[in-house]
C-alpha cells in the first residue's frame, strides 16, 4: 500500500526582529513550511526563486518598510497574487487601511493571539487555492470554448466546402452527360439517317467531351482526398521537361483543335525534388487552363527561372485573353465558383486551380498569378531545386516493338474496358485469353503456363484482383500480371506489388502509357 505523503503549505515570514521570528516560527512550524527574512531586500531576493502559498509581512523595518515591500510585490506578475498578511505593532487607523489599499487580504496586531492567527492564515491560503482552482477551470474554459469555436468553424467550413462539392457535380457533370447520352441516343437511334462526314464530327465531340468530363472527375477525386487528408506526399527527384512533354502529349488534341503552339522550355537537364503526381496534376491544370482562354493560333509558353532561395520558379504563360483584377483575386478560392467559358465555349470549375494551390503548397511553395486583359494570363508557382543530381533519362519517342509476341490474359468486368484492352494489345500480342473475374483468371492460368503477360483488373465480383494474384504466385512465379484499376488511394500502388504484382497502370490506360509498360518488361 501506497504511502501519501502531505506537502506543507510555504509561507514567507519577514521580519527584522530575531524574537519575532523565533515566536512565529514556533507557532506555525508544524502545520506550515518557512522561509524567513530579515528585511525586506532579502525577501524580494527569495521570491525570485521561490513561490510561497502566503507571505507574513512586518511594516516597520530598516530600509525598505512592509508598504513598500507589498508594492513591489502587487507590480510583478509572478507575485501579485500571493497573499499579503500585514503583521504589525503599528495600530492606527490610517495604517490599517493603507495596507488593504496596497493590496494586503489581512492585517493582524502584534502580540498576536496564536490561534487567531492561524485561523486567519489557513482561511487566506484556502481562499487563495480556490480562486487559483476557479482561475484554473476558466483558462480551460476558455480553452475549450476556444477549440470548440475552431472546431465549429472548421465543420462549417467542410459543410460549405461539401455542399459547392456537391453542387458542383451536380452541375459540372450533368451538364455534359446531357450532351453525351443526346448524342449517343441519334447515333443509335438514327444512325442511317447520318452522313459519313457527321458521323466522324459527333465521334469527335463525343471523345472531346469524355476527355473533359474525365478530367473534371480526376480534379474531383483528387480535391476530395486533400480535404480529407487522405493523399500521399511522395517527393522524389523529377525531371520536369519529361513531365511537362506527357502533359503536352496528353493535351494535343486540344492543342490541335485550336492550333495553339505549346513550347517546352524546360531545360531537359532541370531536376527538382517534387511528388510526381501532384507535379503532374498542376502542370496539366495550368496548361488546360492557359489553353482554355487561349484563341486559335495562339501560343503558350513554359519555363522556368533559378531563384536565389534554392527554389525554381516555374511559369505557364498564355497570349489569350486575360482576366480582370477582380476575377484575379477570386481565384484559388473555392467560395468563389469561377466558371467562366474559354475562347470557344469550353467549360471549367475552378477546382483545378484549387488542387494547384493545395499541391505547390504541401511542397512549402507557393502559386501566383498575373494578368492583363486581351494581353494574356502567366501562372507561376515555386519548388525546391535538388542540385548534385546527374541527368535523368529523357523520353524516348521510338515505337515500342518488341522482340516477340505476347499470349495475354486480360481480366476485367467491364465489356467496355475488356474491349479497350483487347484492341490496344493486338500489335503486340500473339494470342489474347479473357477472363471475367478472378477466379476464372486463375483457372485460365493454371491452365496455359505459357501466358506472358496478365493484364489483372483489381475490382471484380467472386474473386478480385489481389486474391487471384497471390494464388497465381503460388505456382507461377514468372508471368507478368500488371494491375489495372480505377481505385486512387496511394496505398492501392503498394497493396497491388505487395502480393505479387509486377507493375500498376491507372484508368483510364493510355495506349502509349500501356505500351511503355509492356516494353519496360518485355525489352
Amino acid at each position: 500500500m501506497e504511502s501519501v505523503v502531505n506537502v506543507k503549505e510555504l509561507i514567507l515570514v519577514v521580519d527584522d526582529q530575531p524574537a519575532n521570528l523565533k515566536v512565529i516560527s514556533g507557532v506555525l512550524n508544524n502545520q506550515y513550511a518557512l522561509s524567513v527574512a530579515n528585511c525586506g531586500e532579502r525577501a524580494l531576493k527569495i521570491l525570485e526563486t521561490l513561490q510561497p502559498g502566503l507571505i507574513l509581512l512586518d511594516i516597520m523595518m530598516p530600509g525598505m518598510d512592509g508598504f513598500q515591500v507589498c508594492r513591489i510585490l502587487k507590480q510583478n506578475e509572478k507575485t501579485r497574487d500571493i497573499p499579503v498578511i500585514f503583521l504589525s505593532a503599528k495600530t492606527e487607523t490610517d495604517d490599517i487601511i493603507k495596507g488593504f489599499e496596497i493590496g494586503a487580504v489581512d492585517y493582524i496586531f502584534k502580540p498576536f493571539n496564536p490561534r487567531e492567527i492561524k485561523v486567519r492564515i489557513q482561511n487566506h491560503l484556502n481562499l487563495s487555492n480556490a480562486k487559483r482552482k476557479i482561475a484554473e477551470q476558466n483558462a480551460e474554459l476558455e480553452k475549450f470554448k476556444s477549440d470548440l469555436e475552431k472546431t465549429n468553424g472548421e465543420l462549417q467550413k467542410s459543410v460549405a466546402e461539401k455542399d459547392k462539392f456537391f453542387s458542383i457535380i451536380a452541375h459540372d457533370l450533368k451538364t455534359p452527360f446531357n450532351g453525351l447520352l443526346g448524342l449517343l441516343q441519334i447515333l443509335t437511334e438514327e444512325n442511317h439517317k447520318i452522313s459519313e462526314i457527321s458521323k466522324n464530327e459527333m465521334i469527335e465531340t463525343l471523345y472531346q467531351s469524355t476527355k473533359n468530363v474525365y478530367s473534371l472527375i480526376e480534379n474531383l477525386l483528387e480535391w476530395s482526398q486533400t480535404q480529407r487528408k487522405i493523399v500521399s506526399f511522395n517527393p522524389k527527384p523529377i525531371h520536369v521537361h519529361e513531365i511537362v512533354t506527357l502533359v503536352k502529349n496528353l493535351l494535343n488534341a486540344k492543342l490541335n483543335l485550336k492550333n495553339i503552339i505549346l513550347e517546352n522550355n524546360i531545360n531537359t537537364s532541370l531536376v527538382i525534388d517534387a511528388d510526381e503526381m501532384m507535379l503532374s496534376t498542376i502542370f496539366r491544370n495550368l496548361i488546360s487552363n492557359a489553353l482554355k482562354y487561349t484563341r486559335r493560333n495562339g501560343i503558350i509558353k513554359v519555363y522556368a527561372q533559378k531563384t536565389d532561395n534554392g527554389y525554381f520558379t516555374f511559369y505557364v504563360q498564355d497570349n489569350g485573353v486575360g482576366m480582370t483584377e477582380e476575377t484575379k483575386n477570386k481565384l484559388f478560392r473555392l467560395e468563389n465558383h469561377i466558371s467562366v467559358p474559354g475562347t470557344e465555349n469550353e467549360k471549367g470549375t475552378g477546382l483545378g486551380l484549387l488542387l494547384c494551390k493545395e499541391f505547390v503548397e504541401m511542397h512549402k511553395g507557393k502559386i501566383e498569378v498575373s494578368s492583363e486583359k486581351e494581353i494574356g494570363s502567366t501562372f507561376s508557382f515555386s519548388l525546391p531545386y535538388l542540385s548534385g543530381v546527374k541527368e535523368m533519362q529523357t523520353i524516348n519517342d521510338t515505337p515500342y516493338q518488341l522482340k516477340k509476341k505476347l499470349k495475354v490474359l486480360i481480366v476485367e468486368d467491364e465489356v467496355i474496358s475488356e474491349e479497350f484492352l483487347t484492341i490496344i494489345s493486338f500489335d503486340i500480342s500473339s494470342e489474347i485469353l479473357k477472363a471475367e473475374d478472378g477466379a476464372e483468371a486463375v483457372r485460365i492460368c493454371r491452365e496455359n503456363p505459357g501466358i506472358d503477360l496478365i493484364m489483372m483488373d483489381i475490382k471484380m465480383p467472386m474473386m478480385d484482383g489481389y486474391e487471384a494474384t497471390t494464388k497465381i504466385r503460388e505456382f507461377n512465379k514468372d508471368v507478368i500480371i500488371i494491375a489495372q484499376t480505377a481505385y486512387v488511394l496511394e496505398n492501392d500502388r503498394e497493396k497491388a506489388l505487395s502480393v505479387g504484382c509486377n507493375d500498376y497502370i491507372s484508368k483510364p490506360i493510355h495506349k502509349n502509357q500501356f505500351l511503355k509498360i509492356i516494353h519496360k518488361f518485355f525489352n
